[in-house]
């Protein structure tokens, strides 16, 4: 049986996560990247959605968790990010983006709903 991770521990997942997608794309390792970076949000939306009380098991449940995180805070900018991290998701599969994204946007995107979802931990 396996224990559920904590919260913490999975900021502590995001933050890692944050920082060895930093170091790919830096080093060119862009299909990498773009899946750790996706990691790093999922982490840290996993760890809002536990503190709330929401369900996290599921990628549906992370959309979900994102649109009410973004409606609870007022930032349309965890939604917004949560969708670039959704299509550098897809990029990891596909090498590929749908409708106006590209590595640049789904990374700024993806970076700053980081950003917001960590500071809910300060």
């Amino acid at each position: 049986m396996t224990t559920a991770l904590e919260p913490s521990e999975h900021v502590n997942a995001a933050r890692n996560l944050h920082s060895e997608a930093t170091a790919a794309f830096a080093a060119g390792r862009n299909l990498i990247g773009a899946e750790l970076l996706w990691g790093a949000v999922a982490h840290s939306l996993i760890a809002a959605a536990q503190q709330r009380g929401m369900h996290h098991e599921h990628h549906r449940d992370f959309r979900r968790a994102a649109w009410q995180v973004k409606e609870e805070t007022g930032h349309a900018d965890i939604w917004i990010g949560f969708k670039g991290a959704e299509q550098l998701h897809i990029y990891f599969y596909h090498q590929r983006m749908f409708g106006d994204y590209n590595l640049t946007t789904a990374r700024r995107d993806a970076n700053h709903c980081f950003g917001l979802l960590l500071a809910l931990f300060a």
